[in-house]
């Protein structure tokens, strides 16, 4: 293995540790921030508005 996969390989390894940590303080966020930002959901509709007849 060459010198520059050898650094390939530890940037990668950084950066993964970096988003690593990131997550383990921000994990509960990320999916809310995703679902903001993407607009979704707008409403939440409960089950009793699915139903069609009766049950």
């Amino acid at each position: 293995m060459t010198n520059a996969g050898r650094k390939q390989i530890r940037q990668w390894i950084a950066l993964l540790e970096r988003v690593s940590a990131l997550f383990d303080r921000y994990g509960a966020s990320v999916p809310l921030a995703i679902a903001f930002l993407n607009g979704w959901p707008t409403k939440v509709e409960l089950s009793p508005h699915w139903q069609v007849g009766e049950s």
